[in-house]
């Protein structure tokens, strides 16, 4: 009797066992499913967001033969349909066109793209309309209204202004570092050129020790 109580016994711990191995095997399984399928759905987003960086009928074409049934199938197929309204508005690149696309396309996939598009104008005619401006606020509220646009040239303006503000309280070594942050002699207005030919030759005359060799010496007075 005691054998047969053993037998059971040992029955029942083989066949947990067992049931254990194959509910960890299942486990491990799906695990590794729940993988496969974050990293298919990481490479249809990587396609799908390069295909919209390019902007290309081509690209767009090659999400859909990789992907036709794909989560962003059907945006896809919207800007495809879209595209040559798209073309033709960035081909005029005119705030009009940029509008008029906006206001008749059937599924304004490129709305966005639109809308930065107007900005980028907008933001280049109020730039010519305010790059001689001797009013750092003004410049400074430009580069906030239109902080993708135009701001090297709009920071280059403040240097250039403040070159100006130090040169007039006779800083001259502060000055000619702001006019070199604008670009140098040739990137300022000519009325301010004359400025920082004193301020270069300061500059110069400032870096000159009694422990300076006489060529140096020489070569400035050569220079000026």
């Amino acid at each position: 009797m005691r054998r047969v109580y053993s037998w059971i016994i040992c029955l029942v711990i083989c066949i947990g066992s067992n049931v254990s191995m194959e509910a960890q095997t299942l486990i491990n399984y799906q695990q590794q499913k729940q993988k496969e399928i974050a990293e298919k759905q990481r490479v249809e987003k990587q396609k799908y967001e390069s295909a919209c960086k390019k902007g290309t009928l081509e690209a767009f074409q090659e999400y859909i033969k990789l992907y036709p049934k794909g989560k962003y199938a059907t945006d896809v197929k919207n800007r495809i349909e879209d595209y040559n309204q798209w073309s033709e508005a960035v081909k005029t690149n005119t705030i009009e066109a940029y509008n008029n696309y906006i206001d008749s396309s059937k599924f304004k996939s490129f709305k966005e793209n639109a809308i930065e598009a107007i900005t980028e104008l907008q933001s280049v005619d109020k730039w010519k309309s305010i790059q001689s401006s001797k009013n750092i606020a003004e410049i400074e509220m430009f580069m906030k209204t239109y902080p993708k646009s135009c701001i090297d040239s709009a920071q280059k303006r403040i240097h250039e202004l403040n070159g100006v503000d130090f040169y007039l309280a006779n800083d001259l070594i502060n000055a000619y570092q702001e006019f070199n942050k604008a670009g140098g002699k040739y990137a300022l207005e000519q009325v301010n050129q004359s400025k920082f030919d004193e301020c270069q030759e300061y500059w110069d005359y400032n870096n000159l020790t009694s422990y300076s060799t006489e060529e140096k010496l020489l070569s400035f007075l050569r220079k000026y």
